[in-house]
């Protein structure tokens, strides 16, 4: 049996309204390029369309490349293109607070991790293992 390292996934159901919402301003904006019927209108679709489309991408890009795991004795929080690690010696407290979880390194917070994301439970349960406690509040 392969081992699997935790690690939080993205919500499939916001990347594909995401997804379909940026297909869909980018194809009204394509389209009314090339219809110049109506001004008003063709205005109006590009400046929602490029919201939508700007907001959209924003979005996909954040639940791809945003996620946090845990590798052998490290806690690993990546954020686009930066990379966070804390060793999981230096976790001083593991709070259960509202349904997230943040990470504590001292009286710094290093991350938070909602706890109904996919691969939170995992997470959890692999710091405990590692001997941090989880403090609920």
């Amino acid at each position: 049996m392969r081992y699997i390292k935790p690690k939080t996934q993205p919500i499939k159901g916001l990347l594909i309204f995401a997804g379909i919402g940026v297909a869909i301003s980018l194809a009204g904006i394509i389209i009314f390029i090339f219809d110049r019927s109506n001004l008003a209108i063709s205005i109006l679709v590009y400046i929602f369309g490029g919201m939508f489309l700007i907001g959209g991408s924003a979005v996909i890009l954040d639940q791809l490349f945003h996620y946090v795991e845990v590798k052998e004795d490290k806690l690993i929080h990546r954020v686009f293109f930066k990379k966070n690690v804390l060793p999981i010696n230096k976790i001083k407290k593991l709070v259960l607070k509202n349904g997230i979880y943040e990470v504590y390194s001292g009286k710094k917070k290093f991350c938070t991790i909602p706890s109904q994301v996919t691969g939170a439970p995992e997470i959890a349960v692999a710091l405990q293992r590692q001997g941090v406690v989880i403090d609920e509040k």
